[in-house]
C-alpha cells in the first residue's frame, strides 16, 4: 500500500513539474492574425480593394452613346438650318428625334450605373466620411432641380478623394481642400444653361409656336455639352484607376 502511495505521489510531482508545451507558431497560422492597429488597417484596406470594380467598361458605353447623340444632334441642326429650303423638314426631324431619344435613354441608364460604381469605388479606396452613399447619388439624379446640383457635388467629392499624393501634399494632407476640376465646373455650368434654355423654349413654344433659330442654338449647345461630358467621364475614370493603382502598389510594398 505504501508503494502505491509513493508511486502516485511521484507521478503527481512529475506532472506538476513538467514544462507546458509552447504555443503554436503564429507564422504557421494562415492568415496570420493582426497583432497591431497597422495590421488591422492593412487587412481592411486589402478587403476593400478586393471589392473595387473598374468603371472603364461603363465609361466606354457612356462615351459611345454620347458620340451617337452628337452625330444625331448635328444631323438635326443641319436639318433645322436647311429647313428653310426643305418642303417638309418634319419628315427628317421626327426620325432623328426618336433615335436621339432612344440613345439618350440608354446613355442615362449607363451614366447612372457609371456614377454608382464610381462613387462606390471611392469608398473601396479606403476613404470614409463621404457626403453621400452610392444609392443616394443615383436617387438624387432622378429628382428634378436636385439633379442639377447633387451630381456636381458628388463628382467634385470623387475628384478630391482620388487626388494624387502630390495634390494631397499641396492641400496640406486634407483631401477636402483639393482644388476641384475646372472642366467639371464648366460642364456643370453649360448643363444648367442648356436646361434653363430648353425649359424656357418649351414654355415659349406652347404659347408662340417655338423658334427655329432658338432650336439651332440649343442643339449646338447640347452638342457642346455632350463633348464636355465625354471628357469628364474619361478624365474621372482614368483618375480613379490611377489612384487605385497607386493605393494597391503602396499596400503591396508595405506588406512585401
Amino acid at each position: 500500500m505504501q508503494d502505491k502511495r509513493a508511486e502516485l505521489s511521484y507521478n503527481s510531482t512529475k506532472i506538476m513539474s513538467t514544462t507546458p508545451p509552447p504555443p503554436p507558431d503564429p507564422v504557421s497560422v494562415w492568415p496570420p492574425p493582426p497583432v497591431v492597429a497597422e495590421d488591422n488597417r492593412r487587412s481592411r484596406l486589402c478587403s476593400m480593394l478586393a471589392n473595387y470594380i473598374s468603371t472603364a467598361g461603363l465609361a466606354r458605353g457612356v462615351v459611345g452613346t454620347k458620340i451617337l447623340e452628337i452625330v444625331l444632334g448635328a444631323a438635326t441642326v443641319v436639318v433645322w438650318i436647311a429647313g428653310w429650303t426643305l418642303p417638309q423638314p418634319s419628315n427628317f426631324i421626327d426620325p432623328l428625334s426618336a433615335a436621339s431619344a432612344t440613345a439618350l435613354l440608354i446613355q442615362n441608364i449607363l451614366s447612372l450605373i457609371w456614377m454608382y460604381r464610381l462613387y462606390k469605388n471611392t469608398a473601396m479606396l479606403g476613404v470614409s466620411a463621404l457626403r453621400y452613399t452610392p444609392w443616394s447619388v443615383v436617387a438624387f439624379q432622378i429628382i428634378p432641380v436636385v439633379n442639377l446640383i447633387v451630381p456636381y457635388l458628388a463628382l467634385r467629392e470623387v475628384w478630391r478623394v482620388t487626388a494624387s499624393d502630390a495634390e494631397l501634399a499641396a492641400a496640406g494632407g486634407e483631401w477636402g481642400q483639393v482644388r476641384a476640376s475646372a472642366l467639371l465646373s464648366v460642364c456643370w455650368g453649360v448643363s444648367i444653361l442648356v436646361t434653363i434654355g430648353s425649359y424656357a423654349h418649351g414654355v415659349y413654344a406652347m404659347t408662340a409656336g417655338g423658334s427655329r433659330p432658338t432650336l439651332i442654338v440649343l442643339g449646338l449647345a447640347d452638342i457642346i455639352l455632350h463633348i464636355l461630358g465625354i471628357f469628364v467621364v474619361l478624365l474621372f475614370t482614368r483618375r480613379q484607376e490611377t489612384r487605385y493603382a497607386e493605393t494597391a502598389a503602396a499596400l503591396y510594398y508595405e506588406t512585401a
